[in-house]
């Protein structure tokens, strides 16, 4: 994510950060109650055991609907006015920092002194990130051997024309991928990183300006014998 783009949730909720899904209008809510059906789908959860990152966690809304299924989530997020709002948030709410905290990051530093994830999430930020293949890459390396890797972004439309029209952010300075990506992309950047791709769906849809978008869920597995 370049610099610039930073407080783009600020700018995204008009100054008004959410501190759950109550904040969000209805479209959003509904969205991110699909990323988080779909993320369930895709993992077997174990509520005493599973530990989670969430990568470019923001406002930590999708941590929040995964937490109960947890043992633990961490959150991500390059920008420390948002961190500092999730870690406000689940103090809150009463839950223990050892549960469910968010720390600075992004991917040239994640500062968890080699920590291993059973499952990574990234949820509609890799359109975001210059390079996903850095991404990915750095994501794998904190997996533990058969650890999970879920990434949900927009499905790039079938058209060039189509891709063109779709600009996920309106009046961001910089959105790296604005049409989304295809299949094909998410697919070398995860073989790329060591991955094995499981699976590619795409899982809801909306309108956005007069535009449908279609959001998919990719899986990548780290092998067994990886460390």
């Amino acid at each position: 994510m370049a610099p610039e783009d930073v407080n783009f949730i600020h700018r995204l909720y008009e100054g008004k950060v959410p501190s759950t899904l109550e904040d969000c209008n209805p479209l959003r809510r509904r969205i991110l109650l699909d990323i988080a059906d779909a993320i369930q789908e895709e993992f077997q959860f174990d509520d005493e055991r599973t530990v989670l990152m969430d990568f470019a966690c923001g406002a930590g809304l999708i941590s929040q609907q995964l937490a109960p299924y947890c043992s633990e989530i961490v959150g991500v997020d390059r920008d420390r006015d948002i961190v500092n709002h999730y870690n406000r948030t689940v103090a809150n709410q009463g839950i223990s920092s050892d549960e469910m905290r968010a720390v600075c990051g992004d991917e040239k530093s994640i500062p968890l002194s080699g920590k291993l994830f059973d499952v990574i999430v990234c949820a509609q930020a890799y359109h975001h990130f210059d390079s996903i293949d850095a991404v990915t890459e750095a994501l794998a390396d904190h997996l533990q051997p058969g650890g999970i890797l879920l990434i949900i972004d927009h499905l790039k439309p079938p058209t060039a024309e189509a891709s063109q029209s779709i600009r996920l952010h309106e009046g961001e300075q910089k959105v790296a991928h604005p049409g989304g990506f295809s299949a094909e992309q998410i697919a070398m950047a995860i073989e790329a990183a060591g991955l094995e791709l499981v699976s590619f769906r795409s899982f809801t849809e909306f309108k956005k300006r007069g535009q449908v978008c279609e959001m998919f869920i990719a899986k990548g597995e780290k092998d067994v014998l990886k460390e």
